[in-house]
């Protein structure tokens, strides 16, 4: 073997090398959620002004009523674990999971079993300052793993038409499609 075709072969074994620890590094940042968490059962001593505010913080994004409704219709849910004022075979059935990372709310997730083989997912939310480290599908399978555990089959959750963030985390995680309206999008993922 020559002497350039000796340099040649070191620069590619470097180069591989170099390729195969970026990637490495790439899939260990953006393809999995931090570990340095924990989740939660909701705890209003601990979680309430804390969840209050990030709702009330992505309202928008959260809820399809008018601000003038905040304080009575999240006061109701946390107090009653109830997605809805209006629907009481619902009371006390919705699950709220809390992840945190030395103490400060990152972000939550609230569900429930809407019927004997359908989960809704009605919030999911993570803090701004904490986006884009894949939090949100942590808290999503955190709730579609006990969804599925009660027995549900399909998970659905709604988000707004313009939320495509909030749509590429449901695509990425298998959700698809099954109805849309004039501000939403409504999706599914079989759980079995």
């Amino acid at each position: 073997m020559n002497k350039n075709n000796t340099r040649l072969l070191i620069a590619l074994t470097i180069g591989l090398s170099l390729c195969a620890i970026a990637g490495g590094l790439f899939y260990k940042n953006y393809t999995h959620a931090q570990v340095d968490t924990d989740i939660y059962p909701y705890d209003a001593a601990r979680d309430e002004a804390d969840v209050h505010q990030l709702i009330k913080d992505n309202w928008y994004w959260l809820i399809a009523t008018p601000d003038y409704y905040f304080k009575d219709k999240i006061d109701f849910i946390l107090h009653n674990m109830a997605p809805s004022m209006y629907e009481p075979r619902y009371f006390g059935k919705l699950h709220i999971k809390v992840m945190r990372k030395e103490g400060s709310l990152i972000g939550f997730v609230a569900y429930y079993k809407k019927s004997f083989y359908v989960g809704q997912v009605l919030f999911l939310c993570v803090d701004e300052k904490y986006r884009g480290k894949r939090y949100a599908e942590t808290l999503l399978n955190t709730a579609l793993e006990a969804l599925k555990n009660e027995g549900c089959q399909i998970a659905r959750l709604p988000t707004r038409a313009t939320n495509f963030k909030a749509q590429a985390v449901y695509t990425r995680n298998g959700f698809t499609e099954y109805d849309r309206d004039e501000g939403y999008v409504y999706y599914e993922k079989k759980l079995v």
